[in-house]
């Protein structure tokens, strides 16, 4: 072994390698990781299996072989094993069409709800359809356990969150668009040993304010699971997996073209964070014969709801929602007068000063964090305003409604009818 490692590091020629999925903007090749090496190779004219790839793959110990896709599939036929809300499941369905791309950045899948309502089950069975292996979902207890999961796997699955820490949660923001990661080459003193990741990554947990940094909510589709209306068994609903299973992955598979061919066709107006993805999910979309434009609408409605948890979960999102309750013509000023008035118990509420920011500068750096999320409760908020021409600083913020609300409704003049002499008094009307 050790001449042929020395071998192929003085004679061979370096080649990148994948884990599952590999390709560009023109050809995607998956790994279906057989014995027999075989594998599916996708171009925008269409799929087919083959037994030689272009693609350098590896494979961890782990992993498991995907069954031989079947042509006519249909991917609504997944929806018959999940607890999942009708009008999520195009949600689903496209996150599983960027699983199988090697090009753009991960959203993260976020299953929360009730307990008893198969959360697990569920992300289990989103995981198999990609990408089976012989360990399920896991509990990271800290920042390194998921850059190993992130090195040996291609799709992560986390089990059970119900708090994630900051540092937690910027990995996985890294994580989903590319992180490279470092540690000393053993038996050495001055050498690194380095790797580079971006992986998909699927989580659940019960609070559904889990991912409340704004930053990872807009990269997150979070699902609700409804109560279980009608239980079954597990092994009732693996048996029935297992017989969809190879028509499901052809359905994708058919998105896959649609997507590397419609893609560029595809133009949204307002696009989300991840504009790639949301052009080749949309794409993908219809080519599993959903509904035009029902990915983006989907993913926008479920965008909004994230930032609006994101906001009502920040103690200084609460103040600032509060305040403007309070004072709807807005705040133009300095950020140390603004601090001073959401520091009050009116707006801070209880939380505790080990909770709220230190000094004027951190408000600051947490205004510009929630400005997405706030935008949601139609809040305006920007900070380092050049206002010198209003009489204030090269650095002030501004916090006012999108649409201007009125103290009070006004009430309309009287108005005279056709019928002569009758007067009618017009309702009030409050204008948003």
């Amino acid at each position: 072994m050790v001449s042929l490692d020395g071998y192929a590091q003085r004679q061979g020629e370096p080649r990148k390698v994948s884990m599952r999925v590999g390709g560009d903007e023109e050809v995607i090749w998956i790994d279906l990781g057989r014995r027999d090496w075989s594998g599916v190779k996708v171009t925008k004219d269409g799929w087919q299996v083959v037994r030689e790839m272009d693609v350098a793959f590896v494979r961890s110990g782990t992993m498991l072989p995907l069954p031989i896709p079947r042509r006519e599939g249909d991917i609504r036929d997944l929806g018959r094993v999940l607890n999942v809300r009708r009008e999520d499941f195009v949600l689903v369905a496209a996150w599983l069409l960027q699983v199988l791309n090697p090009v753009g950045d991960y959203p993260f899948i976020n299953v929360h709800g009730e307990s008893e309502v198969g959360k697990t089950f569920m992300c289990n069975i989103i995981l198999k359809t990609v990408d089976p292996r012989t360990t399920e979902l896991r509990k990271p207890r800290k920042v390194e356990d998921l850059l190993i999961a992130a090195r040996n796997n291609w799709t992560i699955g986390f089990d059970n969150f119900s708090w994630m820490s900051w540092e937690f949660s910027d990995t996985l923001c890294m994580i989903a668009t590319g992180i490279s990661s470092g540690a000393r080459t053993l038996y050495t003193d001055d050498e690194e040993h380095t790797f580079t990741v971006r992986r998909p990554v699927i989580f659940n947990g019960i609070p559904g304010d889990l991912t409340e940094r704004s930053d990872l909510a807009s990269r997150t589709i979070k699902l609700e699971i409804p109560r279980i209306v009608q239980r079954r068994t597990k092994s009732d609903l693996e048996r029935e997996f297992e017989a969809i299973w190879p028509g499901v992955l052809g359905a994708l598979l058919d998105g896959l073209v649609g997507g590397l061919r419609d893609q560029s066709s595809v133009k949204v107006d307002d696009p989300a964070r991840l504009m790639d993805f949301e052009q080749f999910a949309e794409a993908g979309c219809r080519a599993m014969a959903f509904e035009e434009w029902e990915f983006v609408n989907a993913y926008k409605a479920n965008r909004h709801g994230s930032m609006v948890v994101a906001a009502e979960a920040s103690a200084v999102g609460r103040a600032v929602v509060a305040f403007i309750k309070d004072h709807p013509e807005g705040f133009r000023g300095q950020m140390q007068h603004l601090y001073g008035r959401l520091s009050h118990y009116d707006y801070k509420g209880d939380t505790s000063w080990k909770d709220w920011p230190k000094s004027p500068t951190r408000l600051s750096t947490e205004l510009s964090r929630l400005s997405k999320p706030l935008a949601a409760l139609s809040i305006r908020c920007l900070t380092k305003v050049d206002r010198r021409q209003e009489g204030g600083t090269q650095k002030d913020v501004v916090i006012e409604y999108v649409f201007k609300f009125k103290k009070k409704a006004e009430e309309q003049p009287e108005a005279k009818t056709k019928e002569v002499g009758k007067v009618v008094k017009r309702p009030s009307i409050r204008r948003i």
